[in-house]
């Protein structure tokens, strides 16, 4: 059900569905089931196998078939691939992927109902099936909110609800603000805004050591000594 914020006085309608309330998705899951589906989906966005197959037993929309795909150049650095499920006449809805990095994978438009939905996925810039591949020059948030206009445009989309998740709430977020009159609906679902607090959580032992301690020996496992307190800076630089 749709929840009216003055949302900063940006006057957005806002749909914070949280995946219980709204009638965007298709969950109606223990919180466990849902857990179990938010990390097949992740898994299916890094090209995992297992990630795939594990989604067969959730109570996610069926696979829809691909409508169309295409790439639009962005910027002289980069261009951007999108595809588009679900029914070409319903109600457009923009897919904001995580990471950042992480890429869209088709599993992704099982979250909508596809006779209602026409659904879009974009890779972000650098990702997936983007151009050039991992490239960081001209890639900064405000690069990506410009991009979703672009393609927005491109696809002769009027308005449009903005979906996304992790690293996709915060990009979602960002470009719902900078453009309100587009947004019809923002839904957001495992929310992570890149503070400190939370990169701390996930890299550097407080918090994501105790709730996955085999899967963080294995990840500390590869950082030296020295640099146990910068896990994140670790990893980046190999």
């Amino acid at each position: 059900m749709p929840i009216m914020m003055g949302a900063a006085g940006f006057g957005i309608k806002l749909s914070i569905a949280c995946l219980l309330l709204g009638s965007a998705v298709a969950f109606s899951v223990s919180p466990a089931g849902y857990l179990k589906s938010a990390f097949a989906l992740r898994a299916g966005a890094e090209g995992q196998e297992d990630g795939l197959s594990s989604l067969d037993d959730t109570e996610l929309y069926p696979q829809p078939d691909l409508v169309s795909s295409g790439s639009l150049e962005v910027s002289g650095v980069h261009t951007v691939h999108y595809e588009e499920y679900g029914n070409p006449e319903g109600k457009p809805v923009l897919f904001v992927h995580g990471g950042p990095g992480g890429g869209t994978a088709p599993e992704n438009a099982r979250y909508f109902d596809p006779r209602s939905y026409r659904i879009i996925l974009v890779d972000q810039r650098g990702c997936g099936k983007s151009t050039p591949f991992a490239a960081l020059e001209e890639n900064t948030t405000w690069d990506l909110v410009a991009d979703f206009e672009k393609v927005r445009e491109h696809l002769g989309v009027d308005t449009w609800m903005v979906f996304g998740g992790s690293w996709g709430s915060t990009l979602g977020l960002t470009y719902a603000m900078t453009h309100p009159d587009k947004t019809t609906e923002l839904v957001l679902r495992g929310i992570f805004l890149l503070r400190q607090r939370e990169l701390d959580f996930f890299y550097e032992g407080r918090g994501t050591n105790y709730l996955f301690p085999a899967e963080w020996e294995d990840y500390q496992a590869e950082i030296p000594t020295e640099e146990l307190g910068e896990a994140g800076g670790s990893y980046i630089k190999a």
